[in-house]
């Protein structure tokens, strides 16, 4: 599904997804304050590295992203790849595959030091 086809969804009616939904999908996506966003076609622009950024998909990064992303120039450039909402009670319904860390995270911690 090209990035195109799926912000022309959002146009016309945002979607809501369930986690569960979302693990399943082609696309690479993460979460910020329960948008959904296919962030796919942004990889090689993230002036981060591809490397942080890559650690973020499929997470909901709402903590990590406020923390390091302060001004309205980044919001607007992440509502650019806005598809979705969280459906309602979606975290608590749907089972999160097993993981036992969190790489963002982890990498960041190790960055800071």
């Amino acid at each position: 599904m090209a990035r195109q086809e799926l912000l022309q969804d959002v146009h016309e009616e945002e979607q809501a997804w369930t986690l569960s939904e979302l693990y399943e999908q082609p696309f690479l996506w993460t979460v910020v304050d329960e948008g959904v966003y296919a962030i796919g076609p942004f990889l090689p622009h993230h002036p981060g590295g591809r490397e942080l950024i890559n650690r973020a998909i499929g997470e909901d990064v709402t903590v990590l992203y406020h923390t390091h992303h302060t001004s309205e120039r980044v919001d607007r450039i992440l509502e650019q790849y806005r598809i979705g909402h969280v459906a309602r009670n979606a975290s608590r319904a749907a089972p999160r595959p097993p993981r036992k860390r969190r790489p963002l995270q982890e990498e960041l911690n190790r960055r800071i030091g």
